[in-house]
């Protein structure tokens, strides 16, 4: 029956975080009543779990689960608000992972039990699948490079091909206004409209330009025009913006089948030496 409730929490939490994964790609906001309910949703299957502990091996069990249920959940609130304010990840992310942990909550059995309790290893995991995106974007820009005339080689920029490409500005501001894609590119590079060489003020924007933002509109306008009137290249440094949600659900994913990737690499790399 134990395992009866894990599942039913898997399918629940699986289904909230697509669907949260979801929103915030199509309106980059995820509702706070979202995670409210999957919480109301679990909070009775969590109490069912306690008492068929309490009941099968002992009341002491039961409790000893009701701490490890509040101390996931305040050991993840601490971790998640930590990389929240280092603007890591946003506000939804750190209420996904604060949820996994208070309805799978980490186990004392031993240390290896706790690192591969759900929400750690999903976030783990998330972080792992994440750090494959600047290879392919290496991989991605080397392959077009080839292809590319003297001119664009010398515009080839080796820090920013780690983290994003080189493609057609006026086609990614069509594309994302249409949103129909599951992702939205970022623009990586700002320009300094008042002066009478915007070309020669670009500078690089990590955080990315989203041509979704109604508050880019007035900057996005003066863009396609300074690009229109050839005072800048049509051609400009992307990235691809995808919610940190959804790195989270392929971690949840991840954790269920192969629990903590990372700690298992780790234990490989040991076992090697």
């Amino acid at each position: 029956m134990f395992s009866d409730y894990f599942f039913i929490k898997t399918v629940l939490c699986f289904l909230f975080l697509t669907a949260a994964g979801y929103q915030d790609i199509r309106t980059r906001t995820v509702p706070d009543s979202l995670w409210g309910k999957l919480l109301l949703l679990t909070f009775p299957i969590l109490i069912l779990e306690t008492m068929k502990i309490g009941a099968e091996i002992g009341i002491g069990s039961g409790f000893q689960y009701i701490f490890q249920i509040f101390f996931s959940g305040l050991l993840m609130f601490v971790a998640s608000t930590g990389l929240f304010y280092m603007k890591i990840f946003g506000g939804a992310d750190a209420k996904a992972l604060i949820c996994l942990s208070l309805i799978f909550p980490v186990s004392f059995a031993d240390i290896f039990s706790a690192l591969n309790s759900i929400a750690l290893a999903t976030l783990l995991n998330s972080v792992l699948f994440v750090s494959f995106l600047p290879i392919l974007f290496f991989l991605k820009n080397l392959f077009h490079l080839k292809n590319q005339n003297q001119t664009q080689k010398m515009n080839f920029d080796l820090l920013l091909c780690g983290i994003g490409f080189r493609t057609d500005i006026p086609k990614i501001i069509q594309k994302s206004k249409s949103g129909k894609d599951f992702y939205y590119l970022l623009l990586l590079e700002r320009y300094d409209f008042s002066s009478p060489d915007p070309a020669s003020t670009k500078k690089i924007r990590l955080q990315g330009i989203d041509f979704r933002d109604e508050n880019e509109t007035v900057y996005t306008c003066r863009l396609l025009e300074s690009i229109q009137s050839g005072k800048i290249s049509k051609s400009g440094w992307v990235t691809v913006g995808l919610p940190y949600l959804v790195w989270i659900a392929a971690g949840f994913v991840a954790a269920l089948f192969f629990e903590n990737l990372i700690l298992k690499i780790i234990l490989k790399i040991i076992v090697l030496f």
